[in-house]
């Protein structure tokens, strides 16, 4: 699993890292303060990063409107 957040909202996501970890999960945390720039990097470096396609990506991202 990967657990996916920018800014803020990275220090929820490291918590729900460690929660999980206490239950056996394992996942890890992504931090991706610029998707635009991400999105703009090559094909096998983004997949790279994300890991395989078959894993759970949690994207945790706070609503400013």
């Amino acid at each position: 699993m990967v657990l996916i957040s920018s800014g803020s909202e990275v220090s929820i996501a490291v918590k729900v890292n460690a929660i999980l970890k206490v239950k056996g999960i394992t996942s890890r945390v992504l931090s991706i303060p610029d998707r635009e720039e991400f999105l703009r990097q090559e094909k096998t470096y983004i997949e790279e990063v994300l890991g395989p396609k078959d894993a759970l990506r949690v994207v945790i991202e706070a609503n400013t409107g």
